[in-house]
C-alpha cells in the first residue's frame, strides 16, 4: 500500500502507530522530490509531466512522523541509473509511469541529444527512508 496514495495518510500512520509495542520501529520509504530528476527534465521537454505526489515525504511525511514519534531518523537512498544507449533509455522510460507509446518518436527525437558523442544518460534514483522508534 502506498502511503503517498492515501487519502488520510495521518490517520494510517497514526493507526500503525498505535500498533506498536513501547521501542517498537516503524520504517516508511517512498520517492523523494528529487527522484529520476534527469528523466522527468527530459521529458518534460515533450509535453507536460502527469500529476504526481511530488515532495509526500520532504513536506509531509517527514514533519508528521518527527511531529508523533519520539525517535526519528531519516536517509536518502540514491541509485544513479546510467543508459548505454537510446532504446535502453526508451525501454525504461516506457516503464515507468510517465512513458506514453504515442510519444515514443517524440521522446527518442529529444533523447538521441543526450548520446551524442558517445555520452551515456544518467538518471538518479533516489528515496527517502524514515525509521521511527514509538
Amino acid at each position: 500500500m502506498a502511503k503517498e496514495d492515501s487519502k488520510k495518510p495521518e490517520e494510517i500512520i497514526k493507526q500503525l502507530k498505535g500498533l506498536l509495542k513501547n521501542g517498537g520501529k516503524f520504517f516508511i520509504c517512498g520517492p523523494s522530490i528529487n527522484n529520476n530528476k534527469a528523466l522527468l527534465e527530459l521529458h518534460s521537454k515533450i509535453g507536460e509531466l502527469p500529476k504526481m505526489h511530488k515532495g509526500f515525504f520532504e513536506n509531509f511525511a517527514v514533519p508528521f512522523i518527527k511531529e508523533n514519534f519520539g525517535n526519528v531518523q531519516v536517509f536518502k537512498f540514491k541509485n544513479p541509473v546510467t543508459f548505454p544507449d537510446i532504446n535502453s533509455l526508451v525501454e525504461y522510460w516506457l516503464s515507468y509511469s510517465i512513458g506514453d507509446k504515442n510519444k515514443v518518436n517524440q521522446f527518442k527525437m529529444i533523447a538521441k541529444n543526450e548520446f551524442k558523442d558517445g555520452k551515456k544518460f544518467t538518471t538518479v534514483k533516489e528515496v527517502i527512508g524514515i525509521l521511527a522508534f514509538k
